[in-house]
């Protein structure tokens, strides 16, 4: 289930609650309650999804060492587009937007990145894409899953 499900499910469970109060403090319970955390919900245990900003995905990476944050941007894509392909530019221009410093050759740097001995990706027409391995790696780093939505296009970006 995802978070909007919880949200909408705990939303509905909470104005049947409020249904029930006096009509002079309904609104004000209501927008109480609206803000808080469904019990039962941990916020761990939700995908980083499109609803939650690109900030707060690369909040906990703001001092990685710029390799790491590389790949971290590697892990938005992925937990947003899945093994898409995506560009440096889009790399170096999720970087600027988040305020993380990545490598001078961010391509190089994806290009080479190995764990296990195995290739986290693979180029393809100037473009990344995550092999196996690097699916694998990262899910399991990154606590991302294999996103589903379309890649935005050129002129998106």
């Amino acid at each position: 289930m995802s978070s909007i499900d919880d949200k909408k499910a705990w939303l509905l469970e909470l104005n049947a609650f409020v249904k029930d109060l006096v009509p002079e403090i309904r609104a004000q319970a209501f927008e109480i309650l609206a803000n808080q955390e469904p019990i039962g919900v941990n916020r761990s245990d939700i995908k980083h999804d499109e609803s939650e900003s690109m900030e707060a995905f690369f909040a906990d990476i703001a001092d990685a060492k710029p390799s790491d944050a590389a790949l971290a941007i590697a892990a938005y894509w992925f937990s947003q587009y899945g093994a898409t392909p995506f560009s440096r530019s889009w790399v170096e221009d999720t970087a600027s937007r988040v305020g993380v410093t990545i490598p001078a050759r961010v391509d190089m740097t994806l290009r080479q990145a190995r764990r296990d001995g195995k290739a986290l990706f693979r180029v393809s027409q100037g473009t990344f894409v995550p092999t196996v391995h690097g699916e694998r790696y990262l899910k399991r780093e990154f606590q991302v899953s294999k996103g589903t939505d379309a890649p935005p296009s050129e002129e998106d970006e």
